[in-house]
């Protein structure tokens, strides 16, 4: 069962997220990554939970999903690492090579290598997991 109005990060339906609510620090959690318009007509995107979005007609990409609407804008880090091969359009994903743009709760703006482990992703995408590896720095 779906429920799109709980989530881990700062973005979600209905979310009223404060800075105060953000307990892993805001330094320590995205609010906003990067997504190459090739895979969706969103370029930019919040960590959602439990959204849907509308594929890029053409885009290169396993399966394309064309949803009527209302259709959310939404990014997540799901197994993948950044710009993988066999990224799906709802992952964050750059035209830039190795590395993706985000903006952090902090209002800093920081460039994530694709190389980064999938475990410091998922957990700079909460906002309280506590779930932070030891001496991750953005």
């Amino acid at each position: 069962m779906q429920q799109p109005d709980l989530g881990t990060g700062v973005f979600y339906r209905n979310s009223r997220i404060r800075s105060k609510d953000i307990l892993d620090g805001t330094s320590q959690t995205m609010a906003i990554g990067e997504r190459a318009t090739i895979l969706v007509q969103t370029p930019w995107a919040g960590p959602l939970s439990q959204g849907i979005l509308q594929t890029t007609p053409g885009a290169p990409v396993f399966q394309s999903t064309i949803l009527t609407s209302p259709a959310a804008v939404m990014a997540r880090i799901a197994r993948r690492p950044l710009n993988d091969t066999y990224s799906e359009p709802y992952d964050f994903f750059s035209s830039h090579g190795n590395v993706v743009h985000f903006l952090f709760a902090d209002g800093s703006v920081h460039a994530l290598g694709t190389e980064m482990a999938v475990p410091v992703l998922q957990a700079l995408a909460t906002r309280a997991g506590e779930d932070m590896p030891e001496g991750w720095q953005p």
